[in-house]
């Protein structure tokens, strides 16, 4: 099963966001940055299928890469999640790529869902860097500015993102701990469907 283990945290303005930003990148022992454009369409069934579930079906063009993913509910900070690249520029996944998906240990419900639609949007900058820490802990440390949009509303967002890709989880949450910022709790695709 693919596995995501990430917090978020909600910032006040993009001037918080980057103060605490590059507060947190002066703790590695390392970072890589880069600079990413992101375009975000959230799918689901006329009947909620997924959304009652809560579990989420997206494709994301990450500057010249597109990418389609499938994230279900977990527990904590952990959650499952299976991307594979798209070679497509149909809006809507096909059913090659959700099986796709599935042969790489999605769920295969996928496979049996019917109509899809696009339910919401989020299109955003993310400027990221992953950490190597003192540990040898790494974490995704991620800054996003943009908004989230339903089918006729949009909302501003800025937010912090840490997801550790190895090491300790304990070394993560003190990471997140220092920026005083409230966790977020809620998904990007949670609060754009709540938009009208």
């Amino acid at each position: 099963m693919g596995k995501e283990i990430e917090i978020k945290l909600r910032a006040g303005d993009p001037e918080q966001l980057q103060a605490a930003y590059e507060k947190l990148k002066a703790e590695a022992m390392h970072a890589e940055e880069q600079t990413i454009a992101m375009h975000t369409r959230y799918f689901d069934t006329p009947e909620g299928i997924l959304r009652k579930r809560k579990w989420t079906l997206r494709t994301r063009q990450e500057n010249d890469e597109n990418v389609l993913t499938c994230k279900t509910k977990g527990e904590n900070h952990c959650r499952g999640e299976w991307s594979i690249k798209r070679d497509t520029e149909a809006e809507v996944p096909t059913q090659q790529e959700l099986q796709a998906l599935a042969a790489d240990g999605a769920p295969e419900l996928l496979l049996v869902l019917g109509a899809l639609q696009v339910t919401c949007e989020a299109k955003f900058i993310r400027r990221a860097a992953m950490l190597t820490m003192t540990d040898g802990t790494k974490i995704e440390l991620a800054a996003d500015v943009g908004v989230l949009r339903g089918r006729e509303e949009e909302e501003a967002f800025c937010e912090l993102e840490l997801e550790l890709y190895s090491g300790s989880y304990d070394a993560m949450l003190r990471l997140a701990g220092q920026t005083g910022f409230p966790e977020e709790v809620r998904s990007k695709a949670v609060r754009a469907m709540r938009l009208r």
